[in-house]
């Protein structure tokens, strides 16, 4: 069962980033799936936050799961990524953290401390890309698990 971001236990979605995004056309596509989001999980007001990594763990919050996003990860379909959502939920995950590293990526030690390493595609995106894309496959994950229109 799918929980609204207004029920008390609803799951925090959080992206963190490295640098920031200057190209204003991705920011208007990142703010429209953020908002879109809101129906169906929390949203923290921060939601891409900047630093490098070695301050990045310090400022997560705990508890969560944190998902890293590396082109060694390992890469799901939507519809699998929609399940692995599901899962957290019923396992009761208050916050998923997805953190996108910055050009070079993460080093050995930040990959071996995630829940989960994740790759979204084979190919290489700029981290402001990544941004966006992520966001749209969170969306359409949670649309997947509500049976809604739009992952038609």
């Amino acid at each position: 069962m799918m929980m609204d971001s207004e029920r008390t236990g609803a799951m925090r979605v959080t992206i963190a980033a490295v640098g920031e995004n200057k190209f204003g056309y991705l920011r208007a596509g990142e703010d429209d799936f953020l908002e879109r989001l809101k129906h169906y999980c929390k949203t923290p007001e921060a939601t891409v936050r900047r630093g490098e990594w070695e301050n990045l763990l310090e400022r997560l919050p705990s508890p969560r799961y944190l998902v890293l996003l590396d082109k060694k990860g390992q890469r799901m379909s939507s519809e699998e990524l929609a399940v692995k959502i599901q899962n957290l939920q019923n396992r009761s995950i208050p916050e998923v953290c997805f953190a996108i590293g910055g050009p070079i990526g993460f080093p050995p030690e930040a990959l071996s401390r995630a829940d989960f390493v994740l790759s979204l595609s084979p190919m290489t995106f700029t981290h402001e890309m990544t941004r966006l894309i992520l966001l749209e496959q969170i969306y359409r994950a949670f649309t997947i698990l509500r049976g809604e229109k739009y992952h038609k």
